[in-house]
């Protein structure tokens, strides 16, 4: 009898000590009061912010933090990359994009339409650059940080490399997959294409995302101009304007394809610079809203 009583004494204190470490001890009833209401709010306020509300028995896993969300856009940023490469340069690989029945047609909207795609998709998350143009012209305007800048292309091109190897291993590497050439063997014509086109696009990227009522139609406009600088730009270069989208499938390649892919990668990136300053000259985004 006297030891169930000693045991049961036992359990009482061992209870005890877990009911106060499971609550704050306070000395003082207002200060404990205070400090309980701001620990509540704070959970309360990172549980909303992530969807996970009181009651629901969830547990919250370092989502509240800085580095993960960069990390969400840069994946989102590869995946966008690997499906443009995959579907697009997929799509000039295997019709052949010739000028003479057509097919270069199709290529040019597969280019637009997987920019669409990914648009509704991961454009909530990263804002659907996958390419670094794009992002250098983002930059350019102050619309992004230097860190985010660096990791946004290395993702691209990252996705580029990985969507590049999925189209080789499906299609092989003898169908080109979807590399670009130079203009009649002329880097100077090659480059001032491309800076035109990319220009042209990237212009069109900065002037929709400038204004907050674009944001629905905005995938649909630069998809459409994406679709619009290939239909020009494909009988000269294969139409680059995405420095990642170049360098994938030419590393594969290889040859005169990775030899000249120097020029898709700086082209695009000055088309790049040249539309931000257009967009700032311009005062394209002054009336935001």
């Amino acid at each position: 009898m006297l030891q169930l009583m000693a045991r049961c004494h036992s359990m009482r204190s061992f209870l005890g000590v877990l009911a106060m470490s499971a609550k704050p001890h306070c000395f003082a009833a207002e200060s404990c009061s205070s400090e309980a209401s701001a620990r509540a709010g704070t959970l309360l306020t990172n549980r909303l912010q992530w969807g996970i509300l009181p009651g629901e028995g969830n547990l919250i896993i370092f989502q509240n933090i800085p580095a993960m969300n960069s990390l969400r856009k840069y994946l989102a940023e590869f995946v966008g990359t690997f499906v443009l490469v995959l579907f697009a340069c997929g799509t000039a690989a295997i019709t052949g994009c010739k000028l003479n029945d057509g097919t270069y047609i199709a290529t040019a909207l597969a280019f637009g339409l997987a920019i669409v795609a990914m648009a509704y998709s991961i454009g909530n998350v990263s804002g659907c650059h996958v390419n670094p143009a794009v992002s250098i012209g983002m930059l350019a305007t102050g619309r992004m940080s230097v860190k985010d800048f660096i990791g946004y292309v290395i993702f691209q091109f990252l996705g580029a490399i990985a969507g590049a190897a999925v189209l080789m291993s499906l299609v092989g590497v003898e169908t080109g997959l979807g590399t670009n050439g130079l203009y009649k063997d002329c880097v100077c014509a090659s480059l001032i294409v491309e800076v035109i086109l990319t220009c042209v696009f990237v212009l069109a990227v900065l002037g929709v995302t400038s204004k907050q009522k674009n944001s629905v139609v905005a995938g649909l406009v630069i998809g459409l101009s994406l679709t619009l600088v290939h239909l020009l730009g494909i009988p000269f270069t294969g139409t680059s304007v995405n420095p990642a989208r170049s360098f994938g499938p030419a590393l594969f390649v290889g040859g005169a394809a990775l030899s000249n892919v120097w020029v898709f990668i700086v082209a695009p990136l000055v088309g790049g610079l040249l539309a931000a300053g257009i967009h700032k000259l311009l005062g394209c985004g002054s009336n935001e809203g």
